[in-house]
């Protein structure tokens, strides 16, 4: 909670969520012998992070949409464009 106290003795109460965020681990359940010691989390930005940084190219395409009625859940369709059928992209973006 932030208190801001002006001259005039006027209070402003706001209330700042903080998110929990788990750092990136070696994966606990899956092992590999080689390849990245890396496995996602729960914060989708941090999971695009990790996926661009193994996929480097320029044709890697990340479209971002909310799900959900309620919950306006985030979520990435991400796909290499010029691969990837087009027709395939449309449908799972639609």
């Amino acid at each position: 909670m932030l208190t801001i106290e002006t001259d005039e003795k006027r209070f402003a109460f706001i209330t700042a969520q903080k998110l929990i965020v788990r750092s990136i681990t070696a994966p606990e359940v899956e092992f590999s012998v080689i390849g990245p010691k890396e496995a996602f989390v729960e914060s989708i930005d941090q999971n695009l992070n990790l996926i661009c940084k193994r996929v480097p190219v320029k044709e890697l395409v990340i479209e971002s949409l909310s799900v959900g009625n309620i919950s306006k859940t985030k979520v990435a369709i991400l796909y290499i464009d010029g691969i990837a059928d087009r027709e395939n992209v449309d449908f799972a973006v639609c």
